[in-house]
């Protein structure tokens, strides 16, 4: 594994985190407090892909083949640890 795919990975999951909390917090003010977590989440993901794919053109067409791969791991990897989250909340709550 590069440098260059660590900080790819690293900043992959960074971007789910902070993505994920912005789009969720203006999901909630414009739809309520009844959103699913997972929608934040997948309108980062697209808003990501759509982004690193204009990125990684570096002047071409864009490339969203190459960052819907970049950013699948890390988003699938911070979905499962909300979705954790969630289950331990749930659990505490019942």
């Amino acid at each position: 594994m590069t440098a260059y795919e660590v900080g790819a990975f690293v900043g992959g999951i960074i971007a789910a985190v902070l993505f994920s909390a912005l789009f969720g917090w203006v999901l909630k003010k414009l739809f309520g407090p009844g959103v699913p977590w997972i929608v934040p989440l997948g309108v980062a993901y697209v808003f990501c892909v759509v982004g690193g794919g204009f990125g990684f053109a570096n002047g071409g067409a864009p490339v969203f083949g190459q960052a819907a791969a970049t950013y699948a791991v890390p988003f699938a990897i911070v979905a499962l640890g909300k979705w954790f989250l969630h289950l331990r909340n749930a659990r505490k709550g019942a």
